[in-house]
């Protein structure tokens, strides 16, 4: 371990346990952004705890909640001045409307310090949660300047009760699919009717289109005209409004106001900031003695593993290259990129096809070859459900796990980038792993065929809230709850590589997306190519 690092560690735990003494008492869970670890209840209990033990809130019991305007920022050890490579710890005392206390903890909060011009950010190195109201979190200063902090509350403890308590059930009678299914005859007579489709069967008689193989279960219901057949399924949509209005009836008014007031910055004042100064140790954070990044495993956990410095994303671990379309060309050659995925992984593959590399459009919009440097790039959306408004071909979609069995060559120069996220995760935790899993069973047999090939897995991201009852599956506590699981059944098998984009959401300047904006999104696909091109 070097210098560097045994300071830091040793400034982390020095300031933990000076925290836990300031505070007398134990906490019941470290979270290490998302990562809990267990601790044996401690004997001291906290005072305003209301029998934290034991109490459970029930989803109706939305009577109060924490408050962005009236709750407490605070630095715990304050200083005029800090060093680079040292520790501020960061106080947050939740508070209700009326200026008192939260008596217990839960709430999904946020939190980076960041400096404005040139924008650099960085997430806490961990954060307790003492269920009494109060939490705290630590951070390892990495550059010189102002900096402030920046408190968000995502979603009090009263909504992610609510979540908790949505069922699968709920969720898959809310959603309303759509299934266009049309039969054309010879003599040019035409065939078209709209039924409702889903992952479980509407009504009787219906049409079953899964693929158990893949955990891919999917139904229709079966046309009423009788010259239409259950292999007719031509096109999809999504329904958005009409299953936001079901969604809406899943939940209480006042359930559904306290989901509203979401994403909410904290407005204590004044938020805390300082300035940060060299040390004698390093003058800033630098990259020059790091190495490229690399293919790493997936993570078990999620942590905080880089930090904006300047606009660009920098890991803590390995250095990145920024890459020009000449550069960009030159590392694709003799290479093949496979998309799998979500949207998210679709815009990856654009931005590359219409930004980087000049390939020539040869009428298929999601596979190009390009002949002057022998490159291939293919993006396939996954098999449903897919939450997609504007009707969509069926023959755009695949069970991946088929794909891959079927359709993939693998061998040396071939990269398998996969996003299955988006559309996937479902308060039944065991639909997104079964369906997870099936892709890996398929990822080992290509192994097995050829195992040169390289895969990807792409992390989730964070995005936007401004889609009302919707949040119920989209919140980005949601997508942590799917981050977990996704994380869970990769990490196990060190041949599979990870793309880590979730904490370099959680800080990024510009407005969160599900599909990250150009500034983070170069900062992704510069991470992907630093992997692929050494």
């Amino acid at each position: 371990m070097t210098f560097y690092r045994w300071f830091t560690f040793v400034l982390t735990v020095s300031a933990l346990v000076i925290s836990s003494l300031i505070f007398r008492f134990s906490p019941d869970r470290l979270v290490v952004y998302g990562n809990e670890l267990k601790f044996k209840y401690g004997s001291h209990v906290p005072v305003n705890s209301r029998n934290w033990l034991t109490t459970t809130v029930f989803r109706n019991q939305v009577t109060s909640f924490s408050t962005f305007n009236r709750s407490l920022v605070e630095i715990v050890n304050p200083r005029t001045v800090y060093r680079v490579s040292e520790q501020v710890i960061i106080r947050i005392e939740a508070r209700t409307a009326n200026g008192s206390i939260q008596p217990f903890g839960g709430d999904f909060l946020r939190m980076k310090l960041f400096s404005k011009k040139p924008y650099s950010a960085i997430g806490p190195d961990t954060f307790i949660d003492y269920d009494n109201g109060t939490y705290l979190a630590s951070f390892t200063l990495r550059w010189q300047g102002i900096v402030n902090v920046s408190v968000q509350l995502v979603h009090p403890r009263c909504v992610i009760d609510t979540l908790k308590g949505i069922t699968q059930e709920g969720i898959v009678e809310s959603f309303v699919f759509i299934g266009r299914f049309e039969k054309q005859r010879q003599n040019g007579t035409s065939y078209v009717e709209k039924v409702q489709c889903g992952l479980q069967p509407r009504q009787i008689p219906f049409c079953n289109l899964s693929a158990n193989h893949t955990h891919g279960p999917w139904f229709c219901n079966k046309a009423e005209n009788s010259n239409i057949s259950c292999r007719d399924w031509t096109h999809f949509n999504f329904d958005a409004s009409k299953s936001t209005k079901k969604l809406k009836k899943l939940i209480t008014p006042k359930e559904y106001k306290a989901l509203l007031r979401t994403k909410v910055p904290f407005t204590t004042l004044p938020m805390p900031s300082f300035q940060v100064e060299a040390s004698n140790i390093t003058s800033s954070f630098t990259t020059s003695k790091l190495p490229l990044c690399n293919f790493q495993p997936v993570p078990t956990g999620i942590s905080t593993r880089g930090f904006f410095h300047k606009g660009i994303w920098q890991p803590f671990d390995c250095r990145l290259t920024h890459f020009e379309s000449e550069q960009v060309q030159s590392c694709l050659n003799f290479k093949s990129m496979y998309f799998y995925g979500d949207s998210t992984a679709r815009q990856m593959y654009e931005y590359i096809i219409l930004k980087k590399i000049n390939c020539v459009d040869n009428g298929n919009k999601w596979m190009r070859h390009c002949t002057g440097q022998n490159t291939t790039m293919l993006f396939k959306f996954h098999g449903p459900p897919v939450r997609k408004g504007t009707p969509g071909s069926v023959r755009e979609l695949g069970y991946i796990a088929d794909e891959i069995d079927n359709n993939q060559e693998g061998g040396p120069g071939v990269y398998i980038i996969l996003s299955l996220w988006a559309h996937l995760v479902y308060p039944d935790k065991t639909f997104y792993r079964d369906r997870l899993l099936s892709v890996k069973s398929a990822i080992d047999r290509l192994l097995e065929r050829r195992p040169e090939t390289r895969i990807i897995v792409r992390s989730a991201n964070i995005r936007e809230h401004s889609i009302g009852a919707f949040l119920l599956v989209s919140s980005d506590w949601v997508a942590l709850q799917g981050e977990r699981i996704l994380r869970d059944v990769f990490s196990k098998d060190e041949r599979i590589s990870f793309l880590d984009v979730w904490d370099m959401t959680l800080v990024q300047e510009c407005p969160d997306n599900v599909h990250p904006r150009e500034t983070t999104l170069i900062q992704m696909l510069d991470y992907l190519l630093t992997m692929i091109c050494q």
